[in-house]
């Protein structure tokens, strides 16, 4: 195809490069997205279960993580929760929200893909799909950006939106990183995040498939690190759960840095471990049955199993008889159990990368890069990472928001 000229090159068609395009647009730029698959938004189908959770009601410290989570402060100041909640209605989705999590009203993440193509298709936006950036050079005040099989693009700034490492069958396949670096920027090594957590010889792999709701405690060289309540997964190779993944992305580099990691679980979270041990002393000197019956309407039938298992306690011992060790390791097994993190599932299994562009690099206004004018970033592909709930869709469209803004400026003068 002939070359392409504009004023505003997008690079990447997600939530970020979307976002950035229709800011941009609507601030007077000639906008193309240059995306390298045959459709747009596809990671946007498959964030809250098909559902799209898009954003939180609530923000506060610890809501983003990187080697420096409060570059991201700034930027959510600038397009917030709200912000992104009108921009939405605006161009015609109907909200919802629960618990604090904001829906499509539909309940459909195609109901935000939708919308956001119909506002490009206003804005007239070109969208060039299958365009594989190979390498971008700067001469004089324009870009000239490379592709193996679709031509190039000329123009005046370019913002790169190409996602990170997380689910590369929608897109991000981690080739950002590779244009990043090949335009002198550090990449802080992208691992998974929010995503399962491995455990070798899992003693609980009887009981895959329950779910409970617990508090989980990350430890990383015996120090306590974080503790987060929730619900649990329990599967046949470790831990799941949006519980685990909040501890997912320290996991994923204190295994990168050869640390040991291990995650402690609280099963009764709403009692001490004193009032639950008072609590079940006479619940088995009143009920006197095996142990396994006595539990009945505790915790799920696998899962008691497995823990009385753990603690070496036969499942037919009558309930009255427990020796005072035997009642100590049940009570352990049922506050303080230890797993022991030998892994964590992929990058297909995560849903969002942690690492990327250095924010050392980046302008803490304007998301520029301080190493070539001209050159802005966007969403996953900056070393920010966000908690589930929405939180990282919200960065992408934060900063999409902000690099389509600043980059715009002053490009028709």
């Amino acid at each position: 195809m002939k070359n392409i000229s504009c004023d505003i090159a997008i690079i990447g068609g997600g939530a970020s490069g979307i976002m950035a395009g229709i800011t941009a647009a609507r601030n007077g730029a000639k906008v193309v997205i240059l995306e390298h698959t045959d459709k747009i938004a596809k990671k946007i189908l498959s964030t809250g279960n098909g559902r799209c959770n898009f954003t939180n009601d609530s923000f506060y410290e610890d809501c983003y993580r990187g080697c420096d989570p409060k570059f991201a402060d700034y930027f959510i100041l600038q397009f917030d929760n709200k912000k992104t909640v009108e921009f939405f209605e605006d161009i015609g989705l109907m909200t919802t929200i629960k618990d604090g999590y904001y829906y499509p009203y539909s309940n459909q993440a195609i109901s935000v893909r939708d919308v956001l193509i119909k506002e490009l298709k206003r804005l007239k936006i070109k969208i060039v799909y299958n365009f594989n950036t190979t390498s971008i050079n700067k001469t004089n005040d324009k870009f000239e950006i490379h592709s193996d099989n679709s031509g190039n693009c000329i123009s005046k700034k370019v913002i790169i939106a190409t996602g990170g490492m997380a689910a590369a069958k929608t897109g991000s396949d981690g080739s950002g990183y590779k244009i990043a670096q090949n335009l002198n920027h550090k990449i802080i090594k992208p691992l998974p995040a929010l995503v399962p957590l491995i455990s070798n010889n899992f003693v609980l792999k009887s009981a895959s498939g329950v779910r409970c709701d617990i508090v989980a405690t990350l430890f990383i060289d015996n120090k306590e690190i974080l503790s987060q309540s929730g619900q649990l997964q329990i599967t046949d190779y470790g831990l799941s759960g949006i519980v685990i993944f909040q501890l997912s992305r320290y996991v994923s580099y204190a295994l990168e840095y050869g640390k040991n990691v291990s995650v402690n679980i609280n099963f009764f979270p709403s009692f001490t471990q004193k009032e639950l041990y008072l609590y079940l002393k006479n619940r088995f000197l009143k009920e006197k049955l095996p142990i396994e019956s006595a539990l009945i309407g505790t915790l799920n039938n696998k899962l008691i199993v497995s823990l009385l298992k753990n603690a070496h306690i036969k499942t037919n011992t009558p309930s009255n008889q427990l020796t005072g060790k035997e009642f100590s390791n049940l009570i352990d097994n049922f506050c303080q159990f230890n797993v022991n993190i030998t892994g964590v599932k992929s990058f297909d299994m995560a849903q969002v990368s942690a690492g990327g562009v250095s924010t050392n690099q980046l302008n803490n206004k304007t998301l520029e890069s301080n190493i070539i004018k001209g050159i802005y970033f966007a969403g996953e592909i900056i070393d920010i990472d966000g908690k589930c709930g929405g939180y990282n869709l919200q960065w992408a469209f934060t900063s999409g928001y902000v690099a389509g803004t600043c980059a715009s400026k002053g490009i028709n003068k």
